[in-house]
Parts: C-alpha cells; sequence; structure tokens
C-alpha cells in the first residue's frame, strides 16, 4: 500500500537525516567543549553537565523545529551515545543518551513537535541523561574507576576527584542541570524564533 502524503511528510527523508546528523555533530562539540571547561579540574568535573545543559538547549530546540518529525531526536540521542562511548565515557551515559532521547522524541510528538512546554520538557529529560555516569561515584565507586581508567583516565585524577566529592552534590547536579536545561531552552526559542513560527510550533 502506498504511503499517503501525511504519513510521506512524516517520514525522515535523506535531507532531514543529514540535517539531524550534522546538528547532532554539533551538539556533540558542545559536550566537549563544556567538559574542557570544567572537566579536567577534579573538584568540579562533576558538575561539568550542568553548564552543558545550558549550552545544549539552542541546538536541541534548533533541532526540533528544523526536523520536526518523529526519530530526529531519537537519532540525537543514539548518535551521542556512539561518540560518547568511543570516547571513553562511562557506559551508563551512552545507554541513558539512548534511552532518555526516545523518551524526549515521544514527549515532543506529542504536541507533534508544534508545543514549546512539550519540546523544552523533552529537552529538560535528555538533558539528564549525563548523571547515569556522574552519580556512578556515590553508587560504585570501584567499577567507575575501573571502567575509566582502563579507557585512559589518570588515576591520580580519579583519586583527586573522590577526595572532592560531598553528598551535596548529586541533588545540586540533578536540579542544576534541569533548570539550565530549561532556560537553555527557552533561549534557544527566542534565538531561533523565525524558525519556530515557520515551523508553526506555539
Amino acid at each position: 500500500m502506498a504511503a499517503t502524503p501525511q504519513e510521506s511528510t512524516n517520514r525522515l527523508q535523506m535531507r532531514d537525516l543529514i540535517t539531524t546528523g550534522i546538528i547532532s555533530a554539533v551538539f556533540f562539540a558542545g559536550i566537549m567543549v563544556s567538559g574542557a571547561i570544567l572537566g579536567f579540574v577534579p573538584g568540579l568535573s562533576i558538575f561539568a553537565m550542568v553548564p552543558a545543559a545550558f549550552l545544549l538547549g539552542p541546538i536541541f530546540v534548533f533541532l526540533a523545529a528544523r526536523v520536526p518529525k518523529p526519530g530526529a531526536i531519537s537519532i540525537l540521542g543514539v548518535i551521542i551515545a556512539i561518540l560518547t562511548f568511543l570516547l571513553g565515557f562511562f557506559w551508563l551515559y551512552p545507554v541513558a543518551s539512548i534511552i532518555l532521547g526516545i523518551v524526549a522524541d515521544l514527549i515532543s510528538a506529542a504536541g507533534k513537535y508544534r508545543s514549546k512546554k512539550l519540546v523544552v520538557l523533552g529537552y529538560v529529560i535528555y538533558s539528564i541523561s549525563p548523571i547515569g555516569s556522574s552519580i556512578m561515584p556515590w553508587i560504585n565507586r570501584d567499577a567507575y574507576t575501573a571502567y575509566l581508567v582502563g579507557s585512559g583516565a589518570d588515576q591520580a585524577f580519579m583519586d583527586a576527584l573522590y577526595a572532592s566529592l560531598e553528598n551535596w552534590m548529586v541533588p545540586v547536579m540533578f536540579v542544576g542541570t534541569m533548570v539550565m536545561a530549561f532556560l537553555g531552552a527557552l533561549l534557544g526559542m527566542r534565538l531561533i524564533k523565525k524558525q519556530f513560527e515557520k515551523a508553526g510550533i506555539v
């Protein structure tokens, strides 16, 4: 049975895949920039995801506006998962990126990618994907150390990281990341207002 015009419109085309790939690459570059800012300071590296959530917000909402079709955000999550895994990030981050990418896609799709509230909510949910890795020092320090040192991390850096950890950091990571994600998404809405108006997002 041939696809209806509406079904064809909602399917990802080759140009959509290319656009999604390019935006995903920019998104990953943003992750690396944020990591470069805080990632090499043991006492601050655990908070690298907080500024990243703000920086990446405009990129995420631009993807939702530029490719408002089911699957684009999920592909973003998969691409980020592959790249972070290859670079030696703790494996829970890539897994969370895939799962929460799909969840964010479903949330955004519920409003047909035309609801600003749902796009923002989808991004806030996706933004916490690094926490799967970041909370590991409190859950299973030995496994976390073995994995990262095996991937090339310096043992002295890990020791300095553990020496700086406090229990209050966990809720700060969660709340700080979600707040910054919300603000970053709102900034993205303002920066690309014309793109959203063209896409019919309200």
